[in-house]
């Protein structure tokens, strides 16, 4: 997986993002990265008040493993939000078989996986990026989510549901912890536009939903990125363990190291194996919270 450094090169992925976050909270200075909670507010899905027009959403891809998501409420009340336990963000490009950006290397043309993927994309479809998935978490370092508990809570085995208030006219920062989806695409770059979306818009399959809702700060990132290509790309253990690292590597370097390979398969018998029945917590209403100082989640 490519590693990139800052240049001169990037100044214009940078700008593009400056100028997408300037559009999206419409000039107002400031996103809030503090959460709290109103328990007085409305309750909104997230991706339902999107629909009706109460929330808007942006989502800013970095590389393959992080993108800072805005959501910002367009009302004049404030709003709760309440916000699934995992997300994919999907490429969306203006017209069929457009290339919007720059994506070379392990996932681009010239690059591995030049067959089919998961999606039943082929060697023609390299031009569009990867869909990433993972689970979203507030903006400031070490923070929860007021109104319920999630996976960074320290509660890695048991996700569950958060909920934040938005004051009215107000965007709220978060981030995207996620891995790749489609083996054989593109990376995510800055350059691109993502939109956030449910994951059953990308994969019924409730093995991966589950997958990526147990991603916590304690799983490897390649533990989980072999688990995800596994489920979503259909990529056996075989051939995840013959993929080479790209750039500049020493002559049959490996991507996977035995130990990810493992972590990876028990990350995949733990998300079959997860009972449909178990409890959530995202069925604990945000009222049921009162924020105060001695409140925690």
């Amino acid at each position: 997986m490519p590693t990139r450094s800052l240049s001169t090169r990037r100044l214009p992925a940078l700008a593009l993002g400056v100028l997408a976050l300037t559009m999206v909270t419409g000039g107002r200075p400031g996103v809030i990265r503090e959460l709290t909670l109103d328990p007085e507010a409305e309750v909104v899905e997230l991706f339902a008040g999107e629909t009706a027009g109460q929330l808007k959403v942006l989502t800013k891809c970095q590389d393959a493993y992080q993108a800072n998501v805005l959501i910002t409420n367009l009302t004049d009340e404030s709003l709760t939000v309440s916000v699934p336990e995992a997300v994919v963000a999907m490429h969306v490009h203006g017209q069929f078989g457009a290339s919007t950006g720059a994506g070379n290397g392990f996932f681009g043309p010239g690059g591995l996986g030049q067959g089919t993927n998961g999606s039943g994309a082929s060697q023609g479809m390299n031009q569009f990026a990867q869909t990433v998935g993972g689970t979203l978490q507030p903006g400031a370092s070490g923070q929860t989510f007021p109104g319920g508990q999630n996976l960074f809570n320290g509660s890695g085995n048991n996700p569950g549901q958060g909920f934040f208030s938005i004051p009215p006219q107000s965007t709220v920062g978060l981030k995207l912890a996620s891995v790749c989806l489609e083996y054989g695409r593109r990376e995510p770059s800055a350059t691109m536009t993502y939109s956030l979306r449910p994951v059953e818009s990308f994969s019924s399959d409730p093995a991966l939903e589950k997958l990526l809702a147990s991603y916590s700060p304690r799983i490897s990132r390649d533990a989980m990125q072999a688990a995800a290509w596994h489920l979503a790309s259909d990529l056996d253990w075989a051939k995840l363990r013959s993929l080479p690292k790209s750039g500049l590597q020493p002559v049959g370097a490996r991507l996977f190291t035995t130990s990810q390979l493992r972590a990876g398969e028990q990350l995949v018998e733990q998300a079959l194996t997860a009972r449909p029945d178990s409890p959530e917590t995202s069925e604990v209403h945000p009222a049921s919270y009162r924020v105060s100082a001695g409140n925690t989640p």
